[in-house]
């Protein structure tokens, strides 16, 4: 089994003085993802896709588990790039 390190820059201060910052916290608490859902479709121009491509209209088919976690991370690609992977990769 291979393993693959990744890791972002994330623009931690942008996120510690937005709304997802205290709604994360709940719906993972909860596992309830109706407001990560409606924040995704609030700021669905400022996210993108695992790909770094910016986030469809149809991004809500194109999940596959449909929790609390997959929304999260849509939701966070508003603090992070996905394509700017700075991780060690194979040398892991």
């Amino acid at each position: 089994m291979s393993m693959s390190h990744k890791a972002y820059v994330f623009d931690w201060n942008t996120f510690c003085g937005d709304e997802l910052f205290q709604l994360l916290p709940a719906a993972l608490e909860s596992q309830e993802p109706p407001g990560l859902i409606r924040y995704i479709e609030q700021h669905r121009e400022l996210l993108k896709d695992a790909d770094g491509e910016a986030l469809g209209e149809d991004w809500y088919d194109r999940l596959v588990n449909l929790d609390v976690h997959e929304f999260g991370d849509v939701a966070l690609t508003r603090f992070y790039d996905p394509t700017a992977d700075y991780g060690i990769g194979h040398s892991w």
